[in-house]
């Protein structure tokens, strides 16, 4: 099938188009991958100071 250079060059535009809008949603994935690992370690963190408060409570109850 022969193309035209005008219908070459709406095709280029729209792949460009596409993989601009691809690196753009890994870049916003990235992102929130990184938020939601400094949520993580939050998380972690309040689960570990719950678990030294616990041991102590229960040390102190003995």
């Amino acid at each position: 099938m022969k193309h035209t250079l005008g219908e070459l060059y709406n095709m280029k535009h729209r792949q460009e188009k596409s993989l601009q809008d691809n690196e753009y949603d890994i870049v916003r994935a990235e992102r929130n991958l990184e938020k939601r690992k400094k949520e993580r370690e939050d998380i972690l963190k309040g689960l570990a100071e719950t678990n030294e408060l616990i041991k102590r409570e229960e040390a102190n109850e003995q």
